[in-house]
């Protein structure tokens, strides 16, 4: 009779652990049993089942892998309107609302309730949007095509984002690995990119393009983007004249009109005056001022002065007339009081 350890040339205990990976914890059982029998047969069938087993686990792997389309969703859902679509914390009109998604804002797509409700995370934010305005399956497919953007993703740590297409232009920053800008255009051994508001240059051969989908922006991602433009809107006035009893960002402006003026941009409404404005709002301290709030100085007990806090100490305001609308400490006075009216 053969025996099949010594032809094989393995032990008991290596053969089972061999195979005891692609045919799980029986094999522990059964190959001892196959081997201690000299049964050749039942042992070739325990290792052809265990090569088809890993042929079923590769396909399905495979299979999940493709179920994600080019985006990384597995399924893809497109936000079609007219302007936002709230994304709420429970599927209720009442409940509070997360944040929003944007015309051509992609999502992942959980569930659709009988009442309509979709379940799906889009962005940073997971919760309920009304189904009826995304749209799904092959048709979510065409518009995404249509909406995305290309993007470059930075493959090498401290790559220097320059002002022209040259290795003598002046360099704006350095960026990190894994940084990603927005594509603009390809010019030579350069790619153009989109920057803080501008267009600037990368070597193309350290970066790789890229689509990416939008999505939904959190209530406090929105009021960070808020604060943000609101500084950037009203540092453009700097060197602007200071006009008492004035509100024109161009033509002059005081303290309190220069802020009027500025939030009225932004949808909040405003009085004319310095120690009314300390009225608004909410109260805060000095260290918790973020960019946009504002900060109040008094003069003889009373509130006589207001400043736009930009973030880093500074304040942007319609100082004096021999100033005009400039940059400052917010410490070049002691401040009286802080507000918050942005969230």
């Amino acid at each position: 009779m053969l025996n099949i350890k010594r032809i094989i040339g393995i032990s008991t205990m290596a053969c089972t652990m061999a195979l005891t990976f692609t045919i799980g914890a029986n094999a522990t059982t059964a190959i001892p049993h196959a081997l201690d029998h000299n049964d050749a047969q039942f042992l070739q069938t325990l290792i052809d089942n265990a090569k088809e087993e890993k042929i079923e686990n590769e396909e399905t792997e495979e299979t999940q892998e493709s179920e994600t389309d080019a985006y990384g969703y597995k399924n893809l859902g497109i936000a079609i309107v007219d302007d936002t679509l709230n994304v709420r914390e429970a599927a209720d009109e009442n409940s509070n609302i997360l944040g929003t998604m944007s015309n051509g804002n992609a999502c992942e797509i959980f569930s659709i309730d009988e009442n309509g409700w979709a379940n799906v995370t889009s962005g940073s934010i997971t919760g309920y949007v009304k189904a009826e305005y995304l749209v799904t399956g092959e048709e979510a497919e065409e518009y995404a095509n249509g909406f995305a953007k290309k993007y470059v993703l930075v493959k090498t740590d401290g790559l220097k984002l320059r002002t022209e297409a040259s290795l003598d232009a002046e360099v704006k920053t350095v960026l990190a690995e894994n940084s990603a800008l927005l594509y603009v255009s390809e010019e030579g051994e350069w790619t153009k990119v989109q920057y803080d508001g501008a267009e600037y240059y990368l070597a193309s051969e350290y970066v790789e393009e890229f689509l990416s989908l939008d999505t939904a922006v959190s209530k406090a991602e929105e009021t960070t983007s808020v604060r943000t433009e609101l500084v950037n809107f009203a540092c453009q006035y700097i060197g602007n004249p200071y006009v008492w009893g004035g509100v024109s960002l161009t033509n002059g402006a005081d303290c309190s009109g220069f802020v009027l003026s500025v939030f009225a941009q932004y949808g909040i409404s405003l009085p004319h005056h310095a120690a009314s404005q300390a009225n608004c709002g909410r109260e805060i301290s000095a260290n918790e001022a973020q960019a946009g709030d504002l900060f109040f100085y008094s003069s003889g007990g009373r509130i006589d002065h207001v400043a736009i806090y930009i973030g880093g100490g500074m304040v942007v305001q319609a100082h004096s007339e021999e100033r005009g609308i400039c940059i400052t400490s917010a410490y070049y006075r002691t401040p009286t009081k802080v507000i918050s009216l942005l969230g």
